[in-house]
């Protein structure tokens, strides 16, 4: 199932495109959880598949690892597989 078929797609995007601003802004707590995100078991028993959109969030995303945790980009896309 799509996002667009789930009904999220708008909503989906929006949460996904201020993740790297969330992540880089973040305290460790939010950070570990912006790392969980594409691996939420509910979205896999739910058959959405959210990488495609992280991938592409993460396409303008920041490539600086400021805090030594990786950069946001990164995150995003090892988070997408």
């Amino acid at each position: 199932m799509t996002l667009g078929e789930a009904g999220v797609r708008a909503e989906a995007e929006s949460a996904l495109r201020a993740l790297p601003a969330r992540y880089a802004d973040g305290d460790d707590t939010v950070r570990a959880s912006v790392r969980r995100c594409g691996s939420c078991a509910r979205r896999r028993e739910a058959g959405v598949d959210i990488r495609p959109v992280l991938r592409e969030v993460a396409e303008p995303a920041c490539r600086e690892d400021r805090l030594g945790m990786g950069s946001p980009r990164d995150v995003l896309l090892g988070t997408a597989g």
